[in-house]
């Protein structure tokens, strides 16, 4: 998990230096998911399937991408990358988600990298 955060980290980062039209036309438009208060700060990966979860957070298929206008989801396991969601309160800052009886869903509004914007987020249990 460490080692391939580590080479999406490098990817993100040479992405980040692209020129605009080079990074739009050729690059897997990788994103940070950073939330401070949970010291959480991994590079989301496509797809949600169970190799894809173990190395990081997970962008669900036919869902806005994040920073994109639309709901953007985001999956995890609660056991890795979002063990500590449910310490979360309403307000605090993300910016940029075997059988589980529940579910921890967070709801969050996109800021910028710098934290300019409004930020609200909340977390609850819901049971599936």
């Amino acid at each position: 998990m460490l080692i391939e955060q580590n080479r999406l980290a490098r990817e993100l980062q040479s992405q980040s230096t692209l020129s605009p039209a080079a990074a739009t036309a050729g690059s897997s438009d990788l994103v940070r998911l950073v939330i401070p208060k949970i010291h959480l700060s991994a590079v989301v990966v496509e797809g949600t399937s169970r190799k894809a979860l173990l190395v990081g957070p997970g962008h669900v298929a036919n869902t806005a991408r994040p920073g994109d206008t639309g709901n953007a989801v985001l999956a995890g396991h609660r056991d890795t990358f979002f063990r500590h969601l449910g310490e979360l309160l309403r307000g605090d800052p993300i910016y940029y988600i075997g059988p589980a009886p529940k579910r921890l869903i967070v709801f969050a509004q996109f800021s910028n990298s710098a934290g300019q914007g409004e930020k609200r987020s909340f977390a609850g249990d819901e049971s599936r």
